[in-house]
């Protein structure tokens, strides 16, 4: 029996459209790359400003006739690319002046809503499934592939979706810190909501004095309403923390907001906002590194010790030595080698720091052969936090 299928209308509305424009600020010019073209909607109104191009990509082949009317309207401004977003590299852009890439993962509702496209159980049709670019639909994989390749395909594409979830990160006030110290990311994404345009200038204004040449808070959107399902898939996509005003947090928001890990902080005074951003901020900038020199010694004689070859037996003058410590090798006063101390034995035994004034053999890290009269050096680094003020 011939199922019927029928298409619904469905019209399209990009997500979060306003909020993607106020990031990527296409007003000011620049070609931007659009690799999810679907029904057109970032494009056409990224073109809609002067001085703006659009390259776009999309597998999906009914994309292309949503192409070629953009393509006539907008000429030389825009290029469609039948492509998957991850063949990027072949564009060849390598001397254009990029100003953004976005990227709108997922499936589209009018693309579910296709009973052709076989994407759901709510339309008859075959199980197709291919957007475009695939060699063969999924029914006909069904049907070729035995029972151990769908296997397969189905245990690598449960894989995939776990590594994914492991290297999602989600940021929080509190982690801000730590997360950029590590990967050497030097601003603060801040979304502002506020009861009224007023409180928002001023939040606005004070958060962004305390900006320098290292650190910097860049607020991406600011609204006055609550804090709303809109704001937290912004941050969410953008890193960002919510910084409420006097506002309330829309269940719906609160909800979404703990299972994406999107921090939400709500205030009823500035100076309480401000110094919360401060601390997060004291958090980005790099700790001075203070040398303690903790001890030297003077090498006697070298000796060889099986398994572990030559040590300076030496006598500790000043401070301590410790074992793991950073070392210098001074000979003749002039740096000879620098390492740490990778060995320190007190007679035959293996020991974790020799006293002043004490007897001990020393194994620096790198150093092969040592002389009577070289003197090593042992120090520490340690990092002190830095602040605003």
């Amino acid at each position: 029996m011939q199922a019927t299928m029928q298409s619904d209308v469905v019209k399209h509305y990009p997500v979060l459209l306003n909020e993607l424009i106020s990031i990527i600020t296409p007003q000011y010019g620049g070609t931007f790359i659009d690799c999810t073209f679907g029904q057109g909607g970032y494009t056409k109104k990224i073109l809609s400003y002067q001085n703006t191009q659009v390259i776009a990509l999309d597998r999906d082949l009914e994309s292309k006739k949503k192409a070629d009317k953009i393509s006539k309207e907008f000429q030389d401004r825009f290029i469609f690319k039948n492509k998957k977003f991850s063949q990027l590299d072949d564009l060849k852009i390598k001397n254009t002046n990029v100003r953004g890439i976005i990227f709108d993962l997922g499936y589209s509702t009018t693309q579910i809503k296709d009973p052709k496209k076989g994407l759901s159980f709510n339309s008859l049709g075959d199980l197709n499934m291919q957007m475009g670019l695939n060699d063969f639909s999924a029914k006909e994989a069904i049907n070729r592939l035995d029972e151990k390749d769908l296997e397969k395909i189905s245990n690598e594409r449960q894989k995939n979706r776990r590594e994914i979830e492991q290297k999602r990160i989600s940021f929080s006030l509190n982690e801000m810190s730590a997360l950029i110290r590590e990967g050497s990311i030097k601003s603060l994404p801040v979304i502002i909501k506020g009861d009224v345009d007023g409180s928002i200038d001023a939040l606005s204004e004070n958060i962004v004095k305390l900006n320098n040449d290292e650190v910097e808070i860049k607020v991406i959107h600011s609204a006055v309403g609550m804090v709303t399902e809109s704001d937290v898939l912004l941050a969410e996509a953008s890193d960002a923390v919510i910084i409420g005003f006097n506002v309330q947090v829309s269940s719906n928001a609160k909800l979404q907001a703990s299972q994406a890990g999107v921090d939400i902080r709500i205030y009823s005074v500035i100076y309480n906002v401000v110094d919360d951003i401060k601390l997060a901020l004291e958090g980005l900038l790099e700790p001075d590194k203070i040398e303690n020199i903790v001890g030297k010694a003077i090498v006697q004689q070298q000796f060889k010790i099986p398994n572990l070859g030559f040590i300076a037996g030496s006598k500790v003058t000043d401070g301590i030595i410790q074992r793991n410590m950073g070392a210098r090798l001074y000979r003749d006063e002039e740096l000879f080698i620098e390492g740490k101390i990778e060995s320190l034995k007190r007679f035959k035994d293996d020991v974790k720091d020799v006293k002043e004034g004490l007897e001990c053999g020393i194994g620096v890290s790198g150093m092969k052969k040592y002389l009577e009269g070289d003197v090593i050096e042992v120090f520490e680094v340690k990092e002190v936090k830095r602040t605003l003020d």
